[in-house]
């Protein structure tokens, strides 16, 4: 059973030294010119797991607290997944006051229900983003995609177009995104076209529609996804870079059959779901043969054109 603490302890920060890349692509958007009084209130959802690294949740945290957005409308609800160093218990007591809500889980309950159990914890907001906590956010990220949002009201759901960064918070690679419901149903077959981390979405996804995330095994964001596009509703992404997505070698070291098993299942049943029998049952197949090759092979594949070249059919 996971209990809520509410937090109120003194505010501690370590600012963060990393330098950001400069926001690319155009800026096509108004900025939001509303009064602080007209902003919708909106919550970020995020979670410790005890193996996570510290000084990536040091800078995730930092990127968030730095928004351009305005703080007392932005409200970050955290889940400790399971037991966590004294080392994280000592920097979430000098941090508390960051947060929002923190949720605590005695034993680790995964992913998707540590995001069910911030949903359902989730006050007035009427936007809620995902944000992972290795990831940093530009600081524009929360103004950009709710400006969107506020612009297009026929949207539930958007994500945006990141850098890849390692270990060291060093750019390494760009990752482009459909930017359209029409080219993101149409390219969900050949991978997922939308990245979890970026997801901002109107709160009427998880009200009026119900929407949660599934026990999907390591796939709970295929799995939100194709739920969403089950139900007609209109998503994009925002053609401008406002995350970098950490990717390390421990991604690589997360493949594993299991895993891959799973992702199959999702997409053989999303792509039955949204088109009926199809050859696009192909791409699924082919992705698992991509997926049993050795972590060397995967590493290099995953970050050449040929992937990309895949990816956009």
């Amino acid at each position: 059973m996971a209990t809520v603490v509410r937090t109120n302890s003194q505010i501690y920060s370590e600012p963060c030294d990393r330098c950001l890349a400069p926001l690319s692509g155009p800026v096509s958007l108004p900025l939001l010119q509303y009064s602080a009084m007209r902003l919708p209130t909106a919550a970020v959802i995020t979670t410790l797991y005890g193996r996570d690294d510290l000084d990536y949740f040091r800078q995730s945290l930092d990127s968030m607290l730095g928004q351009s957005y305005p703080q007392d409308k932005l409200r970050i609800y955290l889940y400790v997944d399971g037991p966590v160093p004294e080392s994280h218990e000592r920097f979430l007591e000098h941090n508390a006051d960051h947060f929002h809500r923190i949720v605590r889980a005695k034993q680790n309950r995964g992913l998707p229900h540590a995001l069910n159990s911030l949903i359902d914890c989730l006050e007035d907001e009427s936007i809620v983003l995902r944000m992972d906590m290795d990831d940093l956010a530009h600081s524009t990220r929360v103004e950009r995609q709710i400006a969107m949002l506020e612009e297009n009201p026929e949207l539930s759901l958007i994500g945006c177009n990141s850098w890849e960064i390692n270990e060291s918070g060093s750019i390494i690679s760009q990752r482009d995104y459909p930017a359209t419901t029409a080219a993101i149903r149409e390219g969900i077959a050949r991978g997922n076209p939308m990245l979890h981390p970026s997801y901002c979405m109107r709160r009427t996804l998880l009200t009026t529609h119900g929407l949660r995330y599934r026990q999907l095994y390591l796939n709970e964001d295929l799995g939100f996804l194709f739920d969403v596009l089950k139900r007609g509703l209109k998503v994009a992404n925002l053609q401008e870079r406002l995350i970098y997505w950490r990717v390390t070698d421990k991604f690589f070291e997360r493949r594993h059959f299991r895993r891959h098993l799973a992702e199959y299942r999702a997409y053989a049943q999303g792509i039955h779901d949204l088109h009926g029998f199809s050859a696009r049952q192909a791409y699924p197949l082919i992705r698992l043969v991509f997926r049993l090759l050795p972590n060397a092979v995967a590493r290099h594949v995953y970050r050449s054109s040929v992937r990309n070249t895949f990816l956009r059919g």
